[in-house]
């Protein structure tokens, strides 16, 4: 009975390990985080789920999900779930990040996951005005009127990269800083604030010590709503 989104995530969360070239008991060793962002599920809503099973809670549950990680693999850092809309993945990420930085773990695991399973969340975003009416994303685009809904499933190790550079890893990326905030009071409770996206991009460039005139490449959240 387990949401599928769970054994996802588990699955995923091994092959991050098995890709950092560490055995799993080597790798448990090291303090690890782990950090996962997950949003409602479609299982829980769909599927008729056993009555009187003790299991049924924990494997429904989103919140169980870095936790039974954290248990399945006797990962003993923070063990963490996310569900803050279209941000979890990059909240789960900013928070690996400051809790490397104070030394709350040696390592992390960070992931996200996406499945959809049921027609009801598309019925109830489409009521809401948020999904394209012809399944066309156009961001930035004049005749833009909503996204998309699609799936994926990522997970990440993360560690210092002087302690990476130390444990000779194949290092496919540097991250040099980060940045959450809100809008406050804007349009709508589910709106976007321009204000609240620029304190956050601020706040990540100067974290990371790096002038905005020297970025090229920008990666935008560029829903089309």
């Amino acid at each position: 009975a387990m949401d599928p989104q769970q054994r996802l995530l588990l699955k995923h969360a091994w092959l991050a390990i098995e890709d950092a070239g560490v055995a799993l008991k080597r790798f448990a060793t090291k303090k690890t985080g782990v950090f996962m962002a997950v949003g409602a599920s479609d299982y829980a809503c769909t599927v008729q789920l056993p009555v009187g099973n003790p299991l049924v809670a924990s494997a429904i549950s989103s919140a169980m999900v870095a936790n039974r990680i954290s248990h399945l693999f006797n990962l003993r850092g923070p063990s963490e779930h996310y569900d803050t809309g279209c941000s979890s993945s990059l909240v789960a990420l900013h928070r690996a990040l400051l809790a490397l930085a104070n030394g709350e773990c040696e390592q992390a695991l960070v992931g996200g996951v996406q499945l959809v399973l049921s027609p009801l969340g598309a019925i109830n975003l489409g009521a809401v005005g948020f999904l394209s009416s012809d399944g066309r994303s156009r961001s930035f685009q004049a005749d833009a009127d909503g996204f998309v809904r699609s799936e994926g499933v990522g997970v990440l190790v993360l560690k210092s990269l002087q302690q990476a550079i130390d444990d000779r890893d194949d290092i496919y990326a540097v991250l040099k800083g980060s940045g959450v905030a809100h809008g406050g009071k804007g349009v709508s409770l589910t709106a976007p604030n321009a204000l609240g996206m620029k304190e956050a991009i601020n706040q990540a460039l100067e974290r990371a010590g790096v002038e905005p005139q020297t970025l090229s490449y920008v990666e935008t959240h560029g829903t089309g709503t």
